[in-house]
């Protein structure tokens, strides 16, 4: 199984690239940096830290075909993939509705037009010329004026059934975001796999990653507490499929949606419970943590992509964290003989 995790990049460039050094040092699989928010410009950060590494991953994780065109999006990448002989990764999203508002983004359904940007940057990559238009985009006759050396890969970001599925069909990977249980991990696999069978593709066409919030400590309480209204959120924003397949109360979640959207916080411990606040994320000591994260990818998945959060970057030091969970982690694979 391959380790990963999204760091923010709102600090100095150059600050970003010693945690990448250290990351890569560590044997840390893939870094991802967001495109969310307005922070540092991702592909500048990716290119900075591709310079200065050589076997790091490098993941965009997430943009979004509505902020970002996807020509640009393909050239960028196709042009930090000059920095790495394996391919680089596309993570592709919904993007955040206050950034998409802020920059007055076109609208669309998600599932039909990043099919389009994951089709259209595709054709790019392979030095083809493309003509396409939904209600989010539109590509008349473009054609990159160099090609990669190496095929970047596209990940789909969602928690839609649908476009897991889509992503079977067209896209090189999955990013399962706030998937605590391998039981629903489960029910996630079977969607892309029904999108695998309708394209004539194999399971090892596509890559799973678990994207979770994942904290480690001695105190569930208070680790829970942390990310209580981060989970509170993430259930408003998740699709309701996923919310059954976690076992989520229906009534929780109608007085969960309610709050947030009121923006009552702080949530109380009785509404998100601990084991709510479990079924999304992964707390523990690292050995515990190291067990879940084993177990997800038991249930099918490929990769854990350990994700940040702003309460998390204010209550510890959330690189440091990461790293101390990959030594048990890699440890853990040792003794286990988990398959990479």
């Amino acid at each position: 199984m391959k380790f990963s995790y999204c760091t923010i990049p709102n600090r100095p460039i150059a600050t970003l690239v010693d945690i990448a050094i250290r990351s890569e040092q560590a044997g840390v699989d893939l870094l991802w940096i967001p495109d969310e928010e307005f922070y540092r410009d991702p592909f500048a950060v990716l290119a900075a830290i591709g310079a200065r590494t050589t076997s790091l991953g490098l993941g965009l994780g997430i943009t979004n075909p509505y902020t970002r065109h996807p020509v640009q999006v393909a050239r960028a990448m196709a042009a930090v993939q000059d920095l790495r002989n394996e391919p680089v990764v596309v993570g592709i999203g919904a993007g955040l509705k206050h950034t998409r508002q802020a920059l007055a983004a076109p609208d669309g359904k998600f599932v039909p037009v990043t099919r389009d940007a994951i089709v259209a940057m595709k054709k790019l990559f392979a030095g083809e010329t493309v003509s396409i238009e939904n209600s989010a985009f539109k590509i008349e006759q473009a054609k990159l004026d160099f090609l990669p050396h190496v095929m970047p890969k596209i990940f789909v970001a969602s928690t839609h059934p649908d476009a897991f599925r889509m992503a079977g069909e067209v896209a090189d990977g999955v990013i399962v975001g706030n998937v605590g249980e391998p039981a629903a991990m489960r029910e996630v696999v079977r969607f892309v796999e029904e999108g695998l069978r309708v394209a004539g593709r194999k399971r090892e066409d596509v890559t799973i990653v678990a994207w979770n919030m994942v904290l480690q400590g001695d105190n569930p309480d208070q680790l829970a507490d942390i990310i209580r209204d981060m989970t509170a959120r993430t259930i408003t924003a998740s699709h309701s499929k996923i919310r059954a397949l976690l076992d989520l109360d229906p009534a929780m979640v109608e007085a969960v949606v309610t709050r947030v959207k009121a923006k009552q916080f702080p949530i109380p411990r009785e509404l998100v419970t601990n084991d709510i606040v479990t079924k999304m994320a992964i707390l523990g000591s690292a050995e515990q943590c190291s067990q879940r994260i084993a177990a997800l990818h038991a249930a099918g998945a490929d990769m854990i992509g350990i994700r940040p959060a702003g309460p998390i970057l204010k209550a510890m030091d959330y690189e440091g964290n990461v790293l101390g969970l990959h030594r048990v982690f890699k440890q853990a694979m040792a003794t286990n003989n988990v398959s990479r």
